[in-house]
């Protein structure tokens, strides 16, 4: 069914409640003193000179971007509102325009091709055409936006579309890096942090992607989504309890690997750290609440005194300036190129 505009509705209504997972972000990078070649490093978004045009002005965008993220990501939202202003609005609209996107693609949207060939003209230097580039054409008129990184989100997204699937670990890293580390990225940017310090923004986006995953199986192969290759693997030798276990085992000790590198850098942003290491934490207590159900069908969950322990948590590393969230440390390479 084609969307409407949600602000030709009401500036107070957003879309409908969506089910399907949420991405925060999608890179995965090499340590400061060796990043990878694909680290965006482009010049940023041009920054335009006028508000948004057809009649959509920022406070309506914010609205809907509010409405958005605390609908269809809990998670996410609460790092979100600990996020100090503006920066706590550039987000928002961030995931906006990105979530937008992504739900296209995700339920087959007869306009999801088209959008997405908007949002690359935008890039490109075109005017904004529709919610979501008016979205991050605000975005961009307030901070550099690195070009390269929406780019690669874009890529992620045609790669969804045209319904591939990773077919090994090396494929699902790089599907990672472009649906959720590229958002690492972003964020960081609008966040103030340097440049040297993307590639470890990079590398939590994509451990936020692969916690993502492993809570969302059930529901992806239920939508012809295999991305853990689950028709292709065999339980991982007799000591494995189950298929499940050997399936999604793996991913989450990537995903440990990876916040450790991610986490770490929290330091690295000029504002918002708290907010971020708040978002992180609470990813991280998804992976912890799948592992302790010993990786039982559904959704995993987590309540909110675990949130409140993961914002006292958050408050206690940045206090002391000890980042480092993992119980367990990943015996996989962190660093697959």
């Amino acid at each position: 069914m084609t969307r409407s505009h949600p602000l030709t509705v009401s500036e107070d209504v957003a879309r409908p409640p969506v089910t399907r997972r949420d991405r925060t972000s999608r890179t995965i990078a090499r340590p400061p003193q060796a990043a990878p070649a694909h680290q965006p490093q482009a010049a940023p978004v041009p920054r335009p000179t006028r508000p948004p045009g057809d009649g959509i002005t920022k406070a309506a965008l914010v609205r809907v971007a509010r409405a958005t993220i605390a609908r269809a990501s809990r998670t996410f939202a609460l790092g979100a509102r600990l996020l100090p202003q503006p920066e706590r609005d550039l987000v928002r609209l961030l995931y906006f325009a990105l979530r937008t996107l992504d739900d296209l693609v995700d339920e087959r949207d007869p306009t999801a091709a088209e959008r997405l060939a908007q949002a690359r003209a935008w890039l490109a230097g075109a005017a904004p055409s529709t919610p979501e580039t008016h979205a991050l054409a605000v975005v961009a008129a307030e901070r550099p936006l690195p070009r390269a990184a929406l780019a690669m989100f874009l890529d992620g997204l045609e790669y969804d579309l045209a319904g591939a699937a990773p077919s090994n670990d090396a494929d699902l890293d790089l599907y990672c890096l472009r649906v959720a580390g590229s958002v690492g990225i972003l964020v960081a940017a609008i966040l103030g942090a340097p440049a040297h310090a993307r590639a470890r923004a990079a590398a939590l986006g994509s451990a936020l992607q692969l916690v993502n995953i492993a809570r969302d199986l059930d529901e992806d192969l239920a939508a012809g989504r295999d991305y853990l290759g689950c028709g292709r693997r065999a339980p991982a030798g007799r000591k494995a309890s189950s298929p499940r276990r050997s399936v999604l085992a793996p991913p989450l000790e990537r995903a440990r690997a990876l916040f450790a590198i991610g986490y770490d850098g929290i330091p690295a942003l000029r504002r918002g750290r708290f907010g971020v290491a708040v978002a992180a934490l609470a990813y991280l207590a998804i992976a912890d609440a799948i592992e302790r159900r010993d990786y039982a069908p559904g959704r995993a969950r987590t309540s909110l005194l675990t949130k409140g322990t993961c914002i006292a948590r958050a408050a206690f590393d940045l206090a002391l300036g000890r980042l480092s969230p993992l119980r367990r440390r990943s015996r996989r390479a962190a660093w697959p190129y």
